[in-house]
C-alpha cells in the first residue's frame, strides 16, 4: 500500500503567446485537464519546479489562470503544493500573496536555505522532506572576480550549489527531528549530460540538435549531494530521466511551446513511495490542446500540406510552420501561404525560405529578402560564429533564447503590423 503520492511538474510558462497568437485558452484547457488528473490520482503533494509564468511581470490573464488553479486545487485532496521560482519567474511576485496561498496549502519556497527546507507532515508526523531550491544565479551562491577563468567560475558555481543543498538538507533534518523520512530535492537548472531535445524521429537538423548539455553554467549530478530519494528538476523542456545514482527527472514542459516541442513527450510525473521508501515512477501524458505542424517542401507541397492540415478537423486550429526548401522564387511567399491557411482553417505562424537561410549561413555574398528569415535565425548565426561547438551554441541558445524571443516579441508589438512596414519599404 502506498505511503505517499507526489506529482512533479514544471515549466508551464503561463502567459506565453506565440507571436501575436494568444494561447490563454490553451493553458486553461491544460490546467483543467491537470486538475482532473489530480482528482483522479489524489496525490498528497504537488511539486512545481519553476517557471510558472513566462515573464517576471505576467499579464492579468496569466495571473488569473494561476490563482484560479490554486483556488480549485484547494478543493482537492492535495495536502501541500510546493512551488519554486524559475529563471522566468519573479521571486517577489510569487511570494507576494504567500499568507493567502498558505491558507490554501500552497507554499512558495523562499530564497534562503531556511525558507527552502520544507517538512511535510501526514497525520501529525513528519512524512517527507523537500529541499525546495529555486533557480540559482551565480551571484546568489558565490562572489565574483574579473580574474576568474570560465573553469574557475564553473567550479565555484558547482561548489556553491552543493553547499546550498547540503545546508538545506541539514535544516530539513533539524525540522524533522532526525526522522527517517523520504527526501526530495527540487531544482531549476541545467544538469550536465541532460538532453536539450529528444532522440528519435524528426528532420536531420532536429536529430543533430538532440545534443547533451555541456558545461556552461551547469552542474553535474554531484552538485545535489547524495541520499535523496528523488530529484525533481525544471528548466529543460524536454522531459527525461537524468543518469544518476538517485532517481532524477526533468518533468519537461507539459504544453508544446514551439514547433520544436512537437517531438517532445509532454508529461506529468507521479512518484509513489512505499513504507520502505521504494519508488514507483508513473508518467502521465498531457493532452495537447492544439497541434503544431511543421511542413517543408516546394511551394505546391506547402500549399497541399496546409490544405490537408485544415481537413483534419482539429478541435482547435493547428499552428503551421512552413519551410520552402526548393530554390523557387515565389513572390509574396508569406502572404500567399497565410491566405491559404485562413481558407483551410489553420494558422500559418512561421514561413522560412531555407535556401535563403542556407546561403546566409554559408556567408555567400548574394542578395536576399530579409523578410524571409527570422531574427532568431540571425541570432543563432551569431552564436555559431562566436562558439566552436554545437554544445556551446545550444547551451547559450537555451539560456539566452527565451530572453531574445521576449525582446523580439516586444519589438514586434511596437512595429505591428510587420506587413505594413515591409510595404512601406518597398514603396521607398
Amino acid at each position: 500500500m502506498r505511503r505517499l503520492r507526489i506529482l512533479h511538474t514544471a515549466d508551464w510558462h503561463l502567459g506565453k503567446n506565440f507571436g501575436n497568437f494568444d494561447r490563454t485558452e490553451d493553458f486553461r484547457l491544460f490546467l483543467n485537464d491537470f486538475l482532473g488528473l489530480i482528482v483522479e490520482r489524489r496525490p498528497d503533494v504537488l511539486l512545481i519546479a519553476g517557471d510558472i509564468f513566462d515573464t517576471s511581470m505576467p499579464s492579468s490573464a496569466a495571473q488569473a489562470l494561476w490563482y484560479d488553479f490554486i483556488g480549485q486545487l484547494a478543493k482537492t485532496d492535495v495536502a501541500l503544493t510546493v512551488v519554486t521560482a524559475g529563471n522566468h519567474d519573479s521571486q517577489r511576485f510569487l511570494e507576494a500573496p504567500s499568507p493567502l496561498l498558505k491558507a490554501m496549502h500552497c507554499v512558495i519556497a523562499g530564497d534562503t536555505p531556511e525558507d527552502e527546507a520544507i517538512v511535510f507532515e501526514k497525520d501529525g508526523v513528519p512524512a517527507l522532506g523537500i529541499a525546495a531550491v529555486p533557480y540559482l544565479r551565480e551571484g546568489d551562491i558565490r562572489s565574483g572576480s574579473l580574474d576568474y577563468t570560465d573553469e574557475d567560475r564553473a567550479s565555484l558555481f558547482e561548489k556553491g550549489v552543493l553547499n546550498r543543498y547540503q545546508t538545506v538538507r541539514r535544516l530539513i533534518d533539524e525540522k524533522a527531528h532526525g526522522a527517517d523520512i523520504p527526501m526530495i530535492a527540487m531544482g531549476h537548472l541545467f544538469v550536465t549530460g541532460s538532453k536539450m531535445k529528444p532522440d528519435g524521429s524528426g528532420t536531420e537538423r532536429e536529430k543533430r540538435e538532440s545534443v547533451h548539455v555541456g558545461t556552461l553554467r551547469n552542474v553535474t549530478v554531484d552538485a545535489f549531494g547524495h541520499d535523496w530519494d528523488y530529484i525533481a528538476l525544471g528548466h529543460i523542456h524536454n522531459s527525461q530521466e537524468v543518469k544518476n545514482t538517485e532517481p532524477m527527472y526533468y518533468s519537461g514542459s507539459p504544453l508544446a511551446l514551439s514547433f520544436g516541442h512537437r517531438l517532445y513527450e509532454h508529461i506529468v510525473i507521479e512518484i509513489n513511495i512505499d513504507e520502505d521508501k521504494k519508488l514507483e515512477i508513473v508518467k502521465h501524458p498531457v493532452k495537447q490542446p492544439r497541434r503544431f505542424v511543421s511542413l517543408s517542401g516546394t511551394f505546391d507541397e506547402l500549399m497541399e500540406g496546409i490544405r490537408k492540415a485544415g481537413a483534419a478537423n482539429d478541435e482547435r486550429e493547428p499552428l503551421i510552420e512552413a519551410k520552402l526548401t526548393s530554390n523557387e522564387v515565389v513572390d509574396n511567399l508569406v502572404s500567399r501561404l497565410q491566405e491559404a491557411g485562413e481558407k483551410a482553417g489553420v494558422r500559418v505562424m512561421i514561413v522560412r525560405n531555407e535556401a535563403v537561410v542556407k546561403r546566409l549561413l554559408q556567408n555567400e555574398q548574394v542578395g536576399f529578402d530579409l523578410t524571409q528569415i527570422t531574427p532568431s535565425e540571425v541570432f543563432k548565426t551569431v552564436l555559431r560564429d562566436r562558439f566552436e561547438t554545437d554544445e556551446l551554441v545550444n547551451a547559450h541558445w537555451e539560456e539566452f533564447g527565451p530572453m531574445f524571443a521576449e525582446i523580439e516579441e516586444e519589438v514586434r508589438r511596437e512595429t505591428h503590423p510587420v506587413s505594413d512596414a515591409v510595404d512601406a519599404l518597398k514603396k521607398d
